[in-house]
């Protein structure tokens, strides 16, 4: 409640299973039950948006996309299912790990009907949203399906970083910019601001055309989705 109360309105859950004993070997601790209620402390606080995230990988996730999507439905919650990428810490990323969108949609369709496609075009937003039952399921094809082309975003990372991509190998430190009063002469603050503009600028002006993801020339980030944050 105090989150919302200082003006937080949307949150992302990570959410990859709802059986205990997988949760532990995924998350490495057996907290499922405080994941969960935290789920639900958010809803009774009354965020505008609440969305859960699922990472989909092939042979672990399948078995879980019917109970997943009733949990998030029966809540009035947005369930997103997001194709597994080459961003986990162990290296362990490869092709055939991807359960793809379009197997994830054949599954819903097995207990839902209709799945249909939401809207007709979604802009810059990385989910393909689908209409199932009363609710909302969004799919994020960043792997089979690149939305790079349409891509408007940057990221800010956890400890104070520009990337113009999660794939980026380059990031900027805007942390760095405005500790620098700290640690030399203090620069008038319209200074401060054009440096910090002129990175913003800079990472949107070197932002690739696309990620390469299955290419001969694709470089995996060297830090983790964790460490990356944002």
């Amino acid at each position: 409640v105090r989150l919302r109360d200082a003006g937080l309105q949307r949150i992302n859950i990570s959410l990859d299973t709802l059986d205990p004993k997988r949760f532990q070997q995924l998350a490495r601790r057996d907290q499922m039950h405080q994941t969960l209620a935290g789920i639900h402390a958010a809803i009774d606080a009354g965020f505008e948006s609440i969305k859960l995230n699922t990472l989909a990988i092939s042979g672990a996730v399948e078995n879980e996309i019917i109970d997943l999507a009733r949990f998030a439905l029966d809540r009035k919650l947005e369930l997103r299912f997001i194709e597994f990428m080459p961003l986990d810490a162990a290296g362990n990323w490869k092709p055939g790990a991807v359960l793809d969108g379009e197997k994830i949609l054949r599954i819903l369709r097995t207990h839902f009907y209709p799945v249909q496609i939401a809207d007709g075009h979604r802009g810059a937003a990385p989910a393909e949203r689908y209409r199932v039952g009363d609710g909302h399921i969004g799919i994020i094809r960043s792997v089979t399906r690149p939305f790079c082309d349409a891509c408007d975003r940057l990221r800010l990372s956890a400890d104070g970083a520009i990337r113009n991509c999660l794939f980026s190998q380059d990031e900027m430190s805007i942390r760095d910019l405005l500790r620098a009063p700290a640690t030399g002469p203090t620069p008038p603050p319209d200074r401060i601001d054009n440096a910090i503009l002129d990175a913003f600028q800079h990472s949107v002006s070197v932002k690739r055309a696309g990620h390469r993801i299955g290419t001969d020339d694709f470089r995996a980030p060297e830090r983790p989705m964790y460490s990356i944050g944002g």
